[in-house]
């Protein structure tokens, strides 16, 4: 009679097969689990970044259209848009406003501003409060400076004011021009012949960024030497 070998595998070789699956396992799943990770960090950049270029696109397009550059520093500019060209500052028409880096909240933000008294340009002073029932608007969050740069800055291209002759005359000069002593702070007459507004900024999400740079050139400040 034929006898069959029914011996199966001892305790020790099972245990040993349990924690090799085990092991595989848990590289399958953190694989698996990092690449899904990967994917929605890469969608969630790719959402905040396709928010700041919209934010990014509607603020040139909104300081191509200006009359008047306000008031500006690093961190904001206010401008007036006669939309209609009637003379007058519109509270209805949103034709002053404000647009700002906020550096604590990480992000950029629309204001629309009170007009002067009786829409009278002239009697902007720049230092008008929000328009009552319009709270400003965050168009981009994830908003970081890029370093060295400011996030807005201004320039002039009244060459004959360029010093240093690269092409573009900076705040520096313009003041050192038309309104001395020269400084970095844009002040009364200086404004009047500013034409450039330029852009910098980084989108930032878990490490990843994408930076952006551009220029707007305001209505009606295109200067020549001739």
């Amino acid at each position: 009679m034929r006898m069959t070998d029914e011996r199966g595998f001892s305790l020790v070789e099972l245990m040993v097969a349990v924690l090799l699956l085990s092991v595989l396992g848990v590289g399958f799943y953190q694989v698996m689990f990092s690449s899904v990770r990967g994917s929605n960090d890469a969608a969630d950049i790719a959402e905040v970044a396709e928010e700041a270029r919209l934010a990014f696109n509607r603020m040139i397009r909104d300081t191509r259209e200006a009359t008047r550059l306000v008031a500006a520093d690093a961190d904001s500019y206010r401008m007036w848009t006669d939309f209609n060209g009637d003379g007058v500052v519109q509270d209805d028409e949103y034709e002053y406003i404000e647009y700002s880096y906020d550096a604590d909240a990480n992000e950029i933000v629309l204001t629309a501003l009170a007009g002067p008294p009786a829409g009278d340009p002239d009697l902007i002073t720049g230092s008008e409060t929000v328009l009552p029932g319009t709270p400003p608007e965050t168009l981009a969050a994830n908003i970081r400076e890029v370093p060295t740069k400011d996030v807005f800055s201004y320039a002039s291209n009244f060459l004959d004011f360029d010093t240093d002759a690269d092409g573009q005359v900076s705040v520096f000069e313009l003041g050192g021009a038309v309104n001395p002593p020269a400084n970095e702070t844009l002040e009364g007459v200086e404004f009047g012949y500013i034409s450039d507004v330029n852009y910098a900024f980084r989108v930032s999400v878990d490490g990843d960024s994408r930076t952006f740079y551009g220029q707007a050139q305001i209505r009606n400040r295109r200067y020549s030497n001739l």
